[in-house]
């Protein structure tokens, strides 16, 4: 009988051994182990960093170049001076002090494409297609931007002999979409016309910061 309890202490103790060095075991590789999390989890973030940062370094360099195009275009860009009509040479342009209700129309209608993203309606409000200058421009905002917002003030207005100049203050709240972060921006914009068929439509347009 003391032969046995004494080999099932000797059994018991040696489990025990067995097991806390186990136990030291997996605690010494856990320790070794979480530095290695450590440092993936580290190039991980600065992976997500390093790609957040080239996203906004190209948005960075889409809004210079279109900004210089624009900035080009704007310095050698006139309204053109339509021809005097046969019937009455000598009428001179009146300047209307307030929009139409027609051409105030059209600007809210442009407003609301824009807050849709809606190329197609842009495409009715333009007649056609739309330049290409203007295209890449609304394309920007489309690509980069989410939940957009636009007001458009009260215009000052140009007609001309079935051509019109509104220049408007339009304000874009938005949220970029490589940052998640809320924006507001407002623009200054040269909007041309053109009357067709006893309908005003938009012939181009030309932000200004």
């Amino acid at each position: 009988m003391g032969r046995t309890t004494q080999h099932n202490r000797t059994q018991v103790t040696a489990l025990a051994l067995a097991l806390a060095a186990l136990s030291c075991g997996l605690g010494g590789c856990a320790a070794r182990a979480m530095p290695n999390d450590i440092k993936a989890e580290i190039a991980e973030l600065r992976e997500v960093e390093r790609d957040l940062r080239e996203e906004i370094a190209a948005l960075r360099s889409d809004l210079a170049r279109l900004t210089a195009a624009f900035e080009a275009a704007a310095a050698a860009d006139a309204l053109p001076k339509p021809q005097p009509p046969t019937e009455a040479p000598t009428r001179l342009p009146v300047a209307v002090p307030a929009p139409s209700a027609a051409i105030a129309a059209v600007l809210d209608d442009y407003r609301l494409a824009l807050e849709r993203e809606d190329l197609q309606s842009l495409r009715q409000i333009y007649g056609g297609e739309l330049p290409s200058d203007d295209l890449d421009y609304l394309k920007l905002w489309f690509d980069r931007t989410d939940g957009l917002d636009v007001s458009i003030e009260t215009p000052d207005i140009d007609i001309q002999n079935g051509n019109a100049l509104a220049v408007v203050q339009q304000t874009m709240t938005y949220t970029l979409a490589p940052t998640q972060q809320r924006r507001t921006v407002s623009v200054t914009v040269r909007m041309e016309f053109v009357r067709r068929n006893g309908e005003w439509q938009l012939t181009s347009l030309d932000p200004r910061r």
